[in-house]
């Protein structure tokens, strides 16, 4: 069965946040199976990041992704939070 997978509506505005952040930014949504949004990265480190409004929940196949998931992945709700949790991130690192 084929789904169609939809853009978050803050995606497009977040993406374009990013790049002007200077993160290198891919769309990755058209994976399926609860995989991330975006993946992007910045100073060789990278994020993969499903795109979120506040308060709206993760679907079944999301939570199973991150239930499952062991390298480093967020909720992101909007460019400045995105940002905080990949220099968070990037401290964890030690870069």
């Amino acid at each position: 069965m084929t789904y169609i997978r939809k853009v978050d509506l803050n995606q497009k505005e977040i993406v374009r946040g990013l790049r002007a952040m200077g993160y290198s930014v891919r769309h990755t949504h058209t994976v399926g199976k609860g995989f991330p949004d975006l993946a992007i990265g910045k100073f060789g480190v990278n994020l993969l990041v499903e795109v979120k409004r506040e308060g709206e929940p993760l679907t079944l196949d999301e939570k199973e992704f991150f239930d499952a998931w062991q390298g480093y992945a967020i909720v992101g709700y909007d460019v400045l939070h995105i940002d905080a949790c990949f220099q968070k991130h990037l401290l964890m690192v030690g870069r």
